[in-house]
C-alpha cells in the first residue's frame, strides 16, 4: 500500500512539473518565516511556475529550516531528522539543479521570526 501511494505521489509530481511553465522573468519575494511552516510557491503572472535555481537569504538573527519540492508533512519529518537546510543570520544558500523542476520553498524557524529574501529563477 505505501509503495503504491508514493508511486501515485511521484507520478503527481511529474505530471505537476510537466503541466508548469518555467519562469521567464524570475521570482522574488521578501517573506516573514515563523514558527509555522509556510510554502513558498514561484508564480508569474499569477500563475505557478517551475525554477532551475532557488536561494533564499537570511536577514535575521534567528536561523531559517528550508527545503525544496517537499509537502508540508515530509518537510515536518526532516525538521525532526535534522534534514532540512539551516540558514544562519545573514547568510545564504542556493538549491540549483537543471534536471529537477523546483516549485516552491518551504520556511520555518524554531524560535520567533525571521525577514527572508527568496529568488528563483
Amino acid at each position: 500500500m505505501k509503495k503504491c501511494l508514493s508511486l501515485i505521489c511521484v507520478v503527481g509530481f511529474a505530471l505537476a512539473a510537466i503541466a508548469a511553465p518555467r519562469l521567464t522573468r524570475g521570482f522574488g519575494k521578501e517573506a516573514t518565516a515563523t514558527t509555522t511552516a509556510q510554502e513558498v510557491a514561484f508564480v508569474e503572472d499569477t500563475q505557478p511556475c517551475l525554477a532551475y535555481s532557488v536561494s533564499i537569504l537570511n536577514k535575521s538573527t534567528n536561523t531559517v529550516y528550508c527545503a525544496v519540492n517537499t509537502s508540508l508533512s515530509a518537510f515536518t519529518n526532516m525538521l525532526a531528522m535534522g534534514q532540512a537546510i539551516p540558514v544562519i543570520k545573514n547568510a545564504s544558500f542556493a538549491f540549483t539543479d537543471t534536471k529537477v523542476n523546483l516549485g516552491s520553498i518551504w520556511i520555518v524557524t524554531t524560535n520567533g521570526t525571521a525577514n527572508v529574501c527568496i529568488g528563483a529563477y
